[in-house]
């Protein structure tokens, strides 16, 4: 099966082959793949910009023709998401942006105006910032660290009553001593730029989003299965009984936030930086506590802790936006240029820096995580946002 990196490849065998109906039925197979639409998007946008600093005539709408013929639509490929859409019709990239921008006010300076000069852009080719990875760094009990994208396969460590396990780039915790009533305590941690999924000694499953931590007893011996969390986790919670049969209740705690649950799928978003923490339910049920008030999630539920220390409960929440960086994805639909930011800061280990203040627009659309930072923020340079790549991972927003 073809894979992300093979779209250049077979673009250009479709093209220098004469629309070879073979190679259109296996980019056709190929799209059908989850988040390859915005794969598609920059392979088509970058195939442009090789015939163009080549001097060959660029047809756009042979273009556009072949975009539609691969994703089978008979519309254009991007649709704005509310509110006063940037004018970028003009620009031969309407079609290839994954990300459209919104104004929401006030923010006229920012967008892409058709009759601006060209060069006004201002952008810093010799810097680029490799995507984020799988890695995660493990402490053990005693304090040691473990550097787990830089082991191999096999044991790593044991911990009280368990063998820990790295089998491509997941780590599992097996059961070593039936016996062993001690508990000891790992501590999984996720830098800036990386990610990575854990298998808890119940079976429960744990994925760890960029600069995040998880921790966890090396083995549940007691009437609860308890951990800990800062960052972004999605869990799958396997269900475990007692002996008699009691089942034993799992609780995440995350800023004075207590979350019960038996058995279930949800996403827990506490990041410092963002306003609020969000526990979104995906399946079964939880209950969500802070300080005496508590809120019961259905699927489809997210409960919120504001700053103020308030728990309110939202239904109808978009659960393909929480769910997109599990899934290799940013999402960035209605979402403001300082979260979309924060999302990137994360991901790509940089500083983003706003010269003049952060503009009032509004993102939509989504892109995928395994792309180099310039070829994000190509879709962003041709509808008028300015930006300075530096060296040190420096990302600076300008106003021209």
């Amino acid at each position: 099966m073809h894979s992300a990196s093979s779209i250049p490849q077979l673009l250009k065998a479709y093209m220098e082959n004469h629309e070879d109906p073979e190679v259109l039925d296996q980019l056709r197979r190929l799209s059908e793949q989850e988040g390859m639409e915005a794969q598609f998007h920059l392979a088509l946008a970058q195939l442009m910009e090789e015939q163009e600093r080549a001097d060959k005539v660029i047809n756009q709408s042979h273009y556009e023709q072949l975009f539609r013929a691969i994703m089978a639509v008979d519309k254009p490929a991007i649709e704005g998401s509310g509110g006063r859409v940037v004018p970028i019709a003009r620009s031969r990239w309407w079609w290839a942006a994954a990300v459209l921008l919104v104004i929401v006010g006030g923010a006229a300076a920012w967008y892409f105006n058709t009759d601006q000069p060209a060069g006004v852009i201002t952008e810093q080719k010799e810097y680029d910032v490799q995507p984020g990875k799988s890695g995660a760094i493990l402490v053990l009990a005693n304090g040691s660290k473990l550097v787990l994208d830089s082991l191999q396969d096999g044991v790593v460590a044991r911990e009280q009553g368990a063998k820990v396990v790295l089998s491509g780039g997941q780590l599992t915790y097996r059961k070593e001593d039936e016996h062993s009533s001690a508990v000891t305590y790992n501590t999984m941690v996720t830098p800036k730029g990386r990610q990575f999924q854990v298998s808890l000694p119940d079976g429960t499953r744990v994925w760890l989003n960029a600069a995040s931590s998880l921790r966890y007893p090396t083995a549940f011996t007691g009437t609860e299965r308890k951990v800990e969390i800062t960052g972004e986790a999605y869990f799958e919670v396997a269900p475990l009984s007692a002996k008699g049969g009691k089942k034993i209740p799992f609780k995440v705690v995350v800023n004075n936030l207590e979350i019960n649950v038996l058995g279930t799928h949800f996403n827990v978003n506490t990041y410092d930086d963002e306003p609020d923490t969000k526990v979104t339910l995906l399946e079964g049920a939880v209950k969500v506590t802070h300080k005496g008030a508590s809120e019961m999630l259905k699927p489809g539920e997210q409960a919120q802790l504001n700053a103020n220390g308030s728990l309110s409960k939202v239904a109808g929440t978009d659960m393909a936006k929480v769910m997109a960086w599990k899934n290799g994805l940013f999402n960035f639909e209605g979402m403001p240029i300082s979260q979309a930011m924060r999302q990137l800061a994360r991901w790509y280990d940089i500083e983003v820096v706003y010269e003049q203040g952060i503009p009032d627009i509004v993102f939509g659309g989504k892109m995928p995580m395994d792309i180099n930072l310039s070829q994000l923020l190509l879709v962003l340079k041709d509808a008028g946002v300015h930006y300075r790549l530096e060296a040190g991972n420096r990302l600076v927003i300008v106003r021209k």
